[in-house]
């Protein structure tokens, strides 16, 4: 049985680090976008690796399943 490699090895767009982390945080903030989540510039740093993420206490019930 042979040992399947990762999307980041076999996907030539995945194979650079930097490309991999251009493309991750493209793919976040677009996906982002289209379900109505504005990303603050301090977000935004972060998904790009500039500055390190905050820790927010979130209090309340989940919005649950949108059916």
């Amino acid at each position: 049985m042979s040992k399947k490699l990762s999307l980041s090895q076999t996907n030539p767009y995945l194979k650079n680090p930097a490309d991999r982390r251009y493309w991750v945080v493209t793919t976040v903030t677009s996906s982002a976008a289209i379900e109505g989540i504005h990303l603050s510039k301090e977000e935004i740093e972060v998904l790009q690796g500039q500055t390190k993420p905050k820790i927010k206490h979130v209090f309340g019930k989940s919005s649950g399943s949108r059916r």
